[in-house]
């Protein structure tokens, strides 16, 4: 039989002229732990709720929980995919690649921010939730649709 090297083997060699750059979302190497959630919507009862379900029915994802004070802050220390929250402060604009504002000012639409487009979903239910957790999370080209009547941008 033969043996086996031990030791640390050497890193992949990077084609000259190619760049290196941090992937984020699905595809990096992070994604192997699974999509990364971060719940952070008021009320708290509603924020634990769908925090829960996430847990339930999506279990390969990272769902997690913060107060909406401390948004920029989970933002910052989690790198989430996906943030669902009450407002999306400039931080997460800025450092998301998606994210869901539910009912902003209390009204019936919600906004969200999936592949680059901001899209307004009127009455935002748990299905329409879970169709944009999946699509934040799935890297294929014919991944589910969002339930968008209409996009904004």
């Amino acid at each position: 039989m033969p043996k086996r090297a031990s030791g640390p083997q050497p890193a992949a060699k990077v084609p000259a002229g190619a760049a290196r750059r941090r992937r984020s979302g699905p595809t990096s190497p992070e994604a192997k732990n699974g999509l990364r959630v971060l719940v952070a919507n008021e009320p708290r009862s509603y924020r634990e709720a769908i925090a829960a379900v996430l847990r339930e029915v999506r279990p390969a994802a990272r769902i997690f929980e913060a107060d909406p004070s401390k948004i920029d802050r989970e933002v910052a220390r989690r790198r989430p995919d996906l943030v669902i929250c009450s407002r999306a402060t400039p931080a997460v604009r800025d450092m998301v690649a998606g994210w869901v504002e539910l009912y902003p000012e209390h009204g019936p639409l919600s906004l969200v921010y999936v592949d680059g487009r901001l899209s307004e979903v009127e009455g935002m239910d748990l299905q329409a939730l879970l169709s944009i957790v999946d699509r934040a999370g799935s890297p294929h080209p014919g991944r589910p649709a969002l339930p968008t009547p209409g996009a904004l941008a």
